[in-house]
């Protein structure tokens, strides 16, 4: 039967390849004996570090879903108020025109239209707004 020997306690031969030759038979026959107990413990390890490497992924995967759903809301929370300042600007100027509609698209600052939204109700015109047409 053919027994795989660890590196560590193999010999070099000259020409520098592992030759399983230059192991003492005591040497082998201590590996058939322990052979289990190194399988054991190679399992063992083996499913340690499958687990961790699950865990592991597991968090990359719980991150990048994070990460995903802080993108998804602010896109929705920048469309949502998009709406409501073309809404409004509607309301208080009439036909809101296309030329401005596309500037309002534009903004990807949540801050920014927020500002706008809250100035609707004081100002006269969209060119106030720097909105103009």
């Amino acid at each position: 039967s053919s027994v795989t020997v660890p590196t560590a306690i193999t010999r070099r031969s000259p020409s520098s390849q592992l030759s399983i030759s230059a192991v003492p038979e005591s040497s082998l026959r201590y590996l058939r004996l322990f052979k289990p107990l190194f399988s054991y413990t190679w399992v063992r390890r083996t499913k340690k570090f499958r687990k961790e490497g699950v865990l592991l992924g597991l968090e990359q995967g719980r991150e990048q879903g994070r990460e995903q759903g802080r993108e998804q809301g602010l896109g929705q929370g920048l469309e949502r108020l998009r709406r409501t300042l073309t809404r409004l600007l509607g309301q208080r100027f009439g036909e809101v025109p296309f030329a401005v509609r596309q500037q309002i698209q534009a903004i990807d600052s949540l801050d920014e239209l927020g500002d706008l939204t809250d100035r609707v109700l004081e100002v006269k015109s969209l060119d106030e707004l720097g909105l103009g047409s």
